[in-house]
């Protein structure tokens, strides 16, 4: 799988979704979300320091970035993404 292959959709989760870091992010193809662990396959993702998988195409993030700077370090590293 590449990088293009998906989009990244970022996001504050809701406090109902019992997520403990500071943003949601999951991976979605078309309009199925992603069946594999991002942080395995793209394992330069731990630059970002505070990450990691929830699930399978679900990551949580709870670093210093604020949204809009994790989605361009995100975006420097060749992925899609999408804030929601």
């Amino acid at each position: 799988m590449k990088k293009t292959d998906f989009i990244l959709k970022i996001q504050v989760p809701p406090e109902d979704w019992g997520i403990e870091g500071k943003f949601e992010i999951s991976a979605w193809k078309g309009k199925y979300q992603v069946d594999e662990h991002i942080t395995e396959l793209f394992p330069e993702t731990d630059a970002l320091g505070e990450i990691s998988d929830l699930s399978e195409g679900c990551m949580e993030y709870w670093g210093d970035l604020s949204i809009e700077e994790l989605e361009k370090e995100l975006i420097g590293m060749g992925f899609k993404t999408q804030l929601i």
